[in-house]
Parts: C-alpha cells; sequence; structure tokens
C-alpha cells in the first residue's frame, strides 16, 4: 500500500513536468519551423528568380 501511494505521488509530481516541457517544446517548435521558411524564402527566392 504505501509503495503505491509512493508511485502515485510520483507520477502526480511527474506528469506536470513532463507536460510543461512538452508544451514549451510544441510552443518553440513553431517559430523554429517559421523561421527556417523564412529563411528558405530568403535564400531560394531569389536562386528561383536568377535562373527563371
Amino acid at each position: 500500500m504505501g509503495s503505491e501511494l509512493n508511485t502515485k505521488a510520483l507520477l502526480d509530481a511527474t506528469y506536470p513536468a513532463f507536460f510543461s516541457l512538452i508544451s514549451i517544446f510544441l510552443g518553440f517548435l513553431p517559430f523554429a519551423v517559421l523561421e527556417k521558411i523564412n529563411v528558405a524564402k530568403f535564400v531560394l527566392l531569389p536562386l528561383l528568380a536568377r535562373y527563371q
């Protein structure tokens, strides 16, 4: 019984931290993708325009 309580307390402590890490990661992910797309646009569009 005691070990069950410890496990539940551990899970209760770990899940919020885990989900906050995931939400932080997911929050930063779109910005990183958008930044790469912007860089790709600035790099690729002039190259494509030059070879048109």
